[in-house]
């Protein structure tokens, strides 16, 4: 799950890099035009149709990246709550199947007679946890 998490993060990331590199690129056209306009050489796909052509594409283009990016942070709190979600799970499968295990160990070190052996008897209850875990 969170090797798919980053492989979307990824492919996300490379979307919105994309679309910032058109808005970059809009960006240059018009401080061209801009430029043109403010000297004498203005070009004859100077016209106010083409200007607010390149407005509202780059008005459209912002508004896609910030919902590019909107959906980005959605999904990446969404896929955070289903890891932990499943971690949670896993835990509380762990603790359990721990507990008969956990209960004997408590039973063994309340004893008088268990006392010599306490050390051993943690051994063993660690040794009932899989590897890694508590995470």
């Amino acid at each position: 799950m969170e090797a798919e998490a980053s492989a979307a993060q990824a492919r996300e990331a490379a979307e919105i890099a994309a679309k910032e590199k058109e808005l970059a690129q809009l960006d240059a056209k018009i401080q061209a035009m801009r430029n043109r306009l403010s000297s004498s050489a203005v070009k004859s796909d100077d016209s106010l149709d083409n200007m607010l052509a390149m407005v509202r594409q780059k008005e459209s283009q912002k508004k896609r990246l910030n919902e590019l990016r909107q959906q980005r942070e959605e999904e990446e709190k969404r896929r955070q709550t289903e890891i932990a979600n499943l971690k949670k799970k896993r835990n509380m499968k762990v603790i359990a199947s721990l507990e008969p295990h956990i209960k004997k160990y408590q039973e063994i070190i309340s004893s008088e007679f268990g006392r010599d052996v306490q050390s051993a008897a943690w051994k063993s209850l660690v040794a009932a946890c899989p590897p890694g875990w508590p995470q």
